[in-house]
């Protein structure tokens, strides 16, 4: 079983599925980010927004929709995904750098707005991504979170602890995300950020059967993981088939349908002077 490093995984996995989104968690969390973003703004213009980590500028679509924005500066470690993000939004001035290494090569009080939007479990210490942006915040510029938290999908959460004790505490510990949206909104403020704006999405996804849970988990549910294993080989497909049908023989909680919840924070901070 193969991890994929962090710009192989977008290369070869994300960048061809980012636009997958079958329960609407991108667009969802994108719509509740702006709604924060237009409360605490206004129709007040923004002069350079970043996006530390672009995807494929779905959510520049978005945002030039609601707002005048002059400059916009999209950030992927994907050349891959900013590829796509040219092609979709040819406006974005374009930076190939990992998400947590953008202050390296920008101006300090550069940005009116930051989108970070889930990029967390892609870094290696999102509270170092935190610290590392601010200087970039002019001094009263916004930061835009969205992310999943370790709360996320709480049900397969508490499967995997009932079920593979050993993997929940590894993942547990190695996550890198906040544990939850308070823990989140702790660590902002005291990184120096005000909070202001906050809320918790709870997104339903129901599946139908395995192979559409397992579709979903493999090309769509990027946003929710921290690292994706990658089974390759004929035999291990076999034996992890035979191993679900073994569980689905076994235990209740694995057959199909199911249905699950997926929370995502969504945060708005400000930077205090």
């Amino acid at each position: 079983m193969q991890v994929l490093t962090k710009r192989h995984l977008y290369n070869r996995q994300i960048a061809n599925h980012y636009n997958k989104d079958p329960f609407a968690i991108l667009q969802t969390s994108r719509d509740a980010a702006l709604h924060q973003l237009k409360l605490a703004r206004g129709n007040t213009p923004i002069n350079t927004l970043v996006d530390v980590a672009v995807g494929t500028a779905n959510s520049f679509t978005d945002t030039e929709e609601s707002f005048h924005v002059k400059n916009y500066i999209g950030n992927d470690i994907s050349p891959a995904m900013l590829d796509i993000a040219e092609d979709a939004f040819p406006r974005m001035t374009r930076l190939c750098h990992n998400a947590a290494d953008v202050h390296k090569y920008l101006s300090t009080e550069y940005a009116d707005v930051i989108y970070m939007h889930f990029v967390m479990s892609y870094v290696d210490d999102y509270r170092e991504l935190l610290t590392n942006i601010k200087p970039l915040l002019r001094d009263d510029g916004l930061i835009s979170i969205t992310t999943s938290t370790y709360q996320s999908l709480p049900e397969l959460q508490d499967l995997i602890e009932t079920y593979l004790p050993p993997i929940h505490a590894r993942t547990k510990d190695d996550y890198g995300v906040p544990a939850s949206r308070e823990q989140l909104v702790e660590d902002l403020e005291t990184l120096g950020y005000e909070v202001v704006a906050q809320e918790t999405l709870k997104i339903p996804l129901i599946f139908r059967h395995f192979r559409e849970f397992w579709n979903y988990a493999y090309k769509c549910g990027w946003h929710i993981k921290h690292k994706v294993p990658v089974i390759g080989e004929p035999f291990n497909w076999i034996v992890f088939r035979l191993l679900i049908a073994f569980l689905q023989a076994r235990y209740p909680a694995f057959r199909f349908p199911q249905e699950y919840t997926a929370d995502v924070a969504v945060v708005l901070a400000q930077k205090k002077g």
